[in-house]
């Protein structure tokens, strides 16, 4: 078996993860609902699969939506997809398992990075017309909130453009040796 790695840089200091691989879902369902949670809280995130599982909340699907049918709200295409939802929360709570394991607080970690890649096909035994099982690989990691936004003011505290100031008798100097295009500088 080929080895998955992850996607995203890692710092074991600052984040957590949990990966899944192999598993037993749609890659375009999986797609869609990473997307719907990506960059969340944890706590909020799990509640919101938690009323897709119970069928309270709708998925919007922005990709993997041709021929879908609208819902109610603001939303336009959607599903509800329970098996693939069940499958990210049993990671999420695993990534959120190794982030108390590392010491992490718990009411503060974030989404930092989901994704999901489609993983090799399996054929189902015994199928004349040749079926092919749907299967994903997905990556989570978590971070605290507080760190994350450290790292934010450390990046809006240091300046844009360091360049150097040109001072004005540079600028004459460059000047004084460039010809004038009138002709008036001949003597």
């Amino acid at each position: 078996m080929v080895g998955h790695g992850y996607s995203a840089q890692y710092d074991p200091e600052k984040q957590a993860r949990a990966i899944g691989v192999d598993l037993n879902i749609s890659v375009k369902h999986a797609v869609n609902v990473c997307n719907m949670i990506r960059s969340r809280a944890l706590a909020q995130a799990k509640t919101m699969l938690e009323e897709v599982i119970a069928e309270k909340r709708v998925v919007p699907y922005r990709r993997y939506k041709k021929d879908l049918a609208h819902k109610k709200g603001n939303m336009t295409a959607g599903r509800t997809p329970v098996k693939t939802t069940k499958e990210i929360l049993m990671i999420i709570k695993s990534a959120e398992a190794n982030a108390i394991n590392k010491g992490f607080n718990a009411s503060s970690l974030v989404i930092s990075h989901i994704s999901v890649q489609k993983a090799a096909n399996q054929w189902h035994y015994g199928r004349s017309r040749g079926r092919v099982m749907k299967r994903a690989h997905l990556e989570i990691v978590l971070e605290e909130a507080s760190k994350k936004a450290d790292d934010k003011d450390v990046k809006k505290k240091t300046p844009a453009n360091d360049k150097p100031e040109v001072k004005k008798a540079d600028t004459e100097k460059k000047n004084d040796n460039k010809p004038n295009k009138t002709g008036d500088d001949k003597k």
